[in-house]
């Protein structure tokens, strides 16, 4: 099953480096400095999701299980399309800084000044392998559930929505 995941907002899944002095926490990049949602953070949004389904059939099936049952589906990587220019890259990314403010004087608070580097709203594809025929309609189900992806997502960061492009067959 090819999907799509459109941001609506600014968002940021995480490298776990910081920008040195221009930010505290830098995107993750692949070879061509260009934005991506690792299929494992996919993974988990949509396992949590599916599980608030009530289908634990399933969930074990798809997503696997806590005693390290592999699971049947394989989650690719969301990137951009493969016409995005490595020249293009520079656009996509923005500095977002917020600082913690003293209530009584309305200033901000010393040392509280943070700045992440945020992916601006656009579209990214992958790809879900192993899904069987009667589990595409549970899949697009657990989908519609996932609304914000990546870092700061109760600060209004990674509002989106994950939606089916076409089936492939299960070995594609």
């Amino acid at each position: 099953m090819r999907y799509k995941i459109t941001f609506y907002t600014y968002w940021h899944c995480g490298s776990g480096l910081s920008g040195g002095s221009s930010s505290d926490a830098e995107v993750l990049k692949d070879d061509e400095n260009l934005p991506f949602v690792p299929g494992k953070t996919l993974k988990g949004h949509l396992r949590e999701a599916a599980e608030s389904l009530g289908d634990s059939e399933f969930v074990s099936k798809c997503f696997g299980e806590a005693d390290d049952k592999p699971s049947r589906c394989r989650f690719d990587d969301a990137t951009l399309p493969i016409s995005m220019k490595k020249s293009e890259s520079k656009y996509l990314y923005h500095r977002l800084s917020a600082t913690k403010i003293d209530p009584e004087s309305g200033t901000a608070k010393n040392d509280t000044l943070r700045s992440i580097e945020a992916v601006v709203p656009l579209t990214l594809y992958g790809s879900i392998f192993g899904l069987e025929d009667d589990e595409a309609e549970k899949m697009i189900s657990a989908m519609k559930l996932v609304k914000r992806i990546g870092l700061r997502r109760h600060r209004g960061l990674g509002r989106c929505d994950i939606s089916p492009l076409e089936r492939k067959g299960k070995d594609q």
